[in-house]
């Protein structure tokens, strides 16, 4: 019984392994997901589009100024490389 019950589903799912897809639509879609993600991450979708040329009244100067520079300094700050992991096999 329990053969009969595993063979109905592979005869099934057999032939459908093998097609093939459509690599044009693929390509076609490819990063919309990301892009759709990046694009309802803006809270203020006319803002965006269209920014304004007076600067930002409700900000803190010092406040942003500190947080570009920990930006730079994080960024230009060289990766440092960890050693590798000597795994001893055998003796």
């Amino acid at each position: 019984m329990q053969i009969k019950t595993l063979m109905l589903p592979l005869t099934i799912m057999i032939p459908t392994a093998c097609t093939t897809y459509d690599p044009v639509h693929v390509e076609q879609d490819f990063g919309n997901s990301v892009r759709q993600m990046v694009q309802n991450q803006i809270y203020d979708q006319e803002a965006a589009f269209n920014p304004g040329t007076e600067p930002s009244l409700s900000t803190d100067g010092v406040m942003l100024n500190e947080a570009i520079k920990a930006y730079r300094d994080d960024v230009t700050r060289p990766k440092t490389e960890t050693p590798l992991l000597v795994v001893p096999l055998g003796n």
